[in-house]
């Protein structure tokens, strides 16, 4: 994973409201997971 896109991805879930509570999800290993499947 490209860490402008690691970066990017995570700021705009930020300002999109990302809840506190599922922050996890922004971590390196979760977030590469989450986007395999997306894009898969």
């Amino acid at each position: 994973m490209e860490p402008e896109t690691y970066f990017a991805g995570g700021i705009a879930k930020l300002v999109d409201g990302h809840l506190q509570s599922r922050i996890d999800e922004l971590l390196p290993w979760a977030y590469a997971t989450q986007n395999v499947a997306v894009t898969a």
